[in-house]
């Protein structure tokens, strides 16, 4: 009798590639999927998806629904990438063997392959089947083409960037399709000629192959590129796999919660009884009473002062408590906002363990209330560190700005991921711009404990290291110190400080020299490590108290951050309703022992956009952990004051919210708009040149009397004495926006407006939208009605 022990959930984990082969990309799941709903008949039918629900029976039966699904998306894209690439190649079979392949067209997203050979295959770490690693040498050839194409591949094919690996046949087919990631490139080259790269090919995938003696890395004779935005699917889907593969991670106060299992509020934080610091959140002793007059009353223990601290009663009948403490900022601007009672409530909860759902409709200050948040957590636990998340990375640096702004030391952020570059102002947050201003700190300092051993008049080099310069306090500044405080006498420091020094602040000056020194004990670390790449995991590690990254960054990088014990105690994620369910998942598990969750978004704004209309309608794919709570009758704070818009076009959305109101009055807005009698008004364009819609190519909308229209009403404006800056002109199909800025670049070249789509623009904000909606024969897009917000 045979006995074999059964495969292991993380076994089978192990076992799935990240890569795409030519069964899923040209199978009937993904084609399905892709035209799904779109038969004249408009018949939805079953497929064999899993779906995204409420409830999941487990985080591996969650992990592995997202992972086929992930999977799937990503493969509708590279389907179409491939059959563009291959068919544009225009692969013929060799007049000396039919099997043989050569290529008479071209494309610059692809090249021939020349050879591939694989070069390493470790073995098996203990307890896995499939090989630890596999390397291989790939060989292209850049022969005939110019030299822009030439640096485009050399500048867009990086290390750990994806290419795609095809078997074209005579005719257009592909018989096989796998992947590797980047490893290095090995040759020197420049312009037309061969590139070598050293690759990684999928284990998992690999082993299968080998199983199978299928030959196909033999066969393969197509090497094509991506996007870099479309190209971190692996990155995502490895994430994904190595989280099945491992315990779950999630926390044990959150698991019911997010498992859809028991009671919906026993994961969320509750004001009554606690007591929590609010920081500079209160502008004055007035704003504390209106925001807590539905108590029974306030009682301040000191005067009005931030910080405050508010002791909450068990309920609305009792008092409230504000104890203040005086603080001393230098260079510091404090908290101008005065922040509506609901806003309060919301960075109340924040502070507390748990989690904390934030509902924001537009123009509500969700931004402003997550910067008070991360503000209060700094302050309030200084041993704390802290993960922002969002969707874009627009979005981030929105936030980021305005926390850079805040009370908080610039040595405790880090911006990771792309995108730093376009924050205004001087200092830089990336690992590379934290370390090099820590650098230049360093110098900085040591030149000032140079002079100060010099007024000391203490031969030496003492600010020659940071090493030297602990030696130099313990030996001389403490002990003089000391010896001052004991004996009395001249200070001894009053030479250093000069002018500044004031007799009767011999305290405060040697607190300054104490702050200068430990400074320089923080920094020492970055002295003694030599090499760039441990200076920035130290910096990750035990520097930086604010870590700011996108959610798609959280993913790839999940693998090194789980390598370096990253610590974070608390997730703060904006545009929580616009990210994938999974795609929140990962932040929440990056770092064990997280205590807080604030989750800030809107549910009835737009959902995560998920291309495949078969993932979108019938696997509801769209559906992110944030509307997911919601559903799930998990308590959220929605804000109730908007200040974007007047209250006339706010009346169009205001169905959509429970109690939303405006927090300015009519009379802010002033006059009305110059050239326009209405506030808001709709225009029926009919036909232009005896057409309506237009549809040039497969989902590619347009309508050329609209674009007309639209930019007869910008003209009009301009003269008007409206700015380019002011308008904004959207609208919801790609064919239409295209459209639009060519007909702008005719009509008015020199004052060009922003042009987008609707569902781009969400979140930002103009003084005027001119907005397209394109369609005369069907609904289209607008149907939704999270759309009009």
């Amino acid at each position: 009798m045979h006995f074999e022990a059964r495969t292991s959930v993380e076994d089978r984990a192990r076992g799935m590639s990240a890569y795409p082969d030519e069964q899923v990309l040209f199978g009937s799941v993904v084609t399905a999927s892709d035209a799904y709903g779109r038969a004249s008949s408009l018949e939805y039918p079953v497929l064999a998806l899993p779906k995204l629900g409420l409830q999941f029976l487990s985080v591996h039966d969650y992990l592995l629904r997202c992972f086929e699904l992930l999977r799937i998306e990503s493969a509708s894209d590279i389907s179409s990438d491939i059959q563009d690439a291959v068919g544009r190649m225009q692969p013929q079979a060799t007049f000396e063997n039919s099997e043989e392949v050569h290529f008479e067209g071209w494309t610059r997203m692809a090249l021939p392959i020349k050879s591939l050979t694989i070069t390493d295959v470790q073995r098996p770490r203990v307890g896995e089947q499939e090989p630890s690693c596999v390397r291989a040498d790939l060989i292209v050839d850049l022969s005939g083409f110019t030299d822009v194409i030439c640096a485009e591949w050399d500048a867009s094919v990086r290390p750990r960037d994806v290419l795609i690996l095809a078997a074209a046949r005579a005719g257009g087919s592909v018989a096989y399709v796998r992947g590797c990631k980047v490893e290095a490139r090995v040759d020197d080259n420049e312009g037309a000629g061969e590139r070598q790269f050293r690759v990684l090919l999928d284990c998992a995938q690999y082993a299968q192959d080998i199983a199978s003696s299928n030959g196909v890395y033999d066969k393969l004779n197509v090497a094509i590129r991506r996007r870099p935005q479309a190209n971190n699917f692996k990155s995502v889907l490895e994430t994904v796999r190595a989280l099945m593969a491992a315990p779950p991670r999630v926390p044990k106060w959150l698991e019911p919660t997010f498992l859809g299992y028991g009671d919906p509020s026993a994961a969320c934080p509750k004001l009554a009884s606690t007591t929590v610091s609010f920081g500079d959140t209160f502008v004055s002793a007035d704003h504390v009473r209106a925001t807590f007059a539905e108590y029974a009353g306030v009682d301040f223990v000191d005067p009005f002062a931030s910080p405050c601290i508010i002791e909450y009663p068990a309920d609305t009948t009792g008092t409230v408590r504000v104890q203040s403490s005086e603080t001393q900022r230098r260079n510091v601007q404090a908290n101008q906002l005065e922040f509506t009672p609901i806003q309060v409530r919301a960075i109340g909860q924040s502070m507390l363990p748990g989690l904390t759902l934030v509902v924001g409709p537009p123009g509500t200050g969700k931004t402003d209330v997550a910067v008070q948040i991360v503000s209060n957590l700094y302050h309030a636990y200084p041993r704390e560190t802290i993960l922002l998340i969002t969707h874009s990375n627009q979005a981030l640096n929105q936030l980021f700005a305005k926390i850079v702004d805040l009370n908080i030391e610039p040595r405790h952020l880090l911006r990771l991921g792309h995108g730093e570059e376009e924050l205004d102002g001087d200092e830089r947050y990336s690992r590379a711009g934290r370390i090099d201003s820590y650098l230049e700190r360093r110098t900085e300092l040591l030149s000032r404990v140079q002079q100060l051993a010099e007024s000391l008049k203490v031969a030496g080099d003492m600010g020659y290291t940071c090493e030297t310069a602990r030696f130099f306090f313990v030996a001389h500044v403490r002990m003089r110190w000391e010896q001052y405080k004991k004996n009395g006498g001249n200070f001894p420091f009053a030479a250093y400080f000069g002018d500044q020094y004031v007799e009767g602040q011999e305290s405060q000056c040697f607190n300054e020299l104490q702050l200068l020194f430990d400074e320089l004990a923080e920094i020492q670390p970055f002295e003694l490590l030599r090499d760039h790449a441990s200076r920035a995991d130290y910096l990750l590690t035990q520097q930086a108290r604010i870590v700011a990254m996108t959610c798609t960054h959280a993913a790839m990088r999940f693998g090194e951050f789980q390598k370096l014990g990253v610590r974070f105690d608390t997730v703060v994620m904006e545009e929580a309703a616009q990210v994938l369910d999974i795609e929140t998942f990962v932040p929440l598990v990056l770092a064990p022992n997280v205590k807080r969750a604030v989750l800030i978004g809107d549910h009835n704004q737009l959902p995560p956009v998920v291309k495949s209309p078969g993932l979108r309608m019938f696997a509801n794919m769209e559906q992110s952990m944030f509307a997911r709570m919601v559903r799930l009758g998990v308590p959220y704070v929605e804000l109730d004051r908007q200040a974007r818009a007047r209250s006339s076009i706010a009346s169009l959305y205001r169905f959509r919210y429970q109690n939303l109101g405006d927090l300015l009055p009519s009379s802010a807005f002033g006059a009305g708009n110059k050239g326009f009698k209405h506030e808001f008004q709709f225009v029926d364009v009919g036909e232009y040149n005896g057409q309506g819609e237009s549809e040039p190519a497969p989902h590619y909308f347009q309508n050329l009397g609209e674009a007309e229209y639209v930019v007869a009403v910008y003209q009009f404006m301009l003269q008007m004495g409206y700015t380019a800056s002011q308008v904004a002109i959207l609208t919801t199909y790609n064919g239409q926006r295209a459209l639009l800025r060519d007909v702008l670049a005719r009509r008015c070249p020199d004052s060009l407006p922003r042009v987008s789509t609707v569902d781009q623009f969400q979140g930002q904000q103009s003084d005027i939208v001119l907005l397209s909606l394109v369609r005369t024969t069907r609904v289209g897009h607008i149907r939704d009605l999270r759309r009009m917000t």
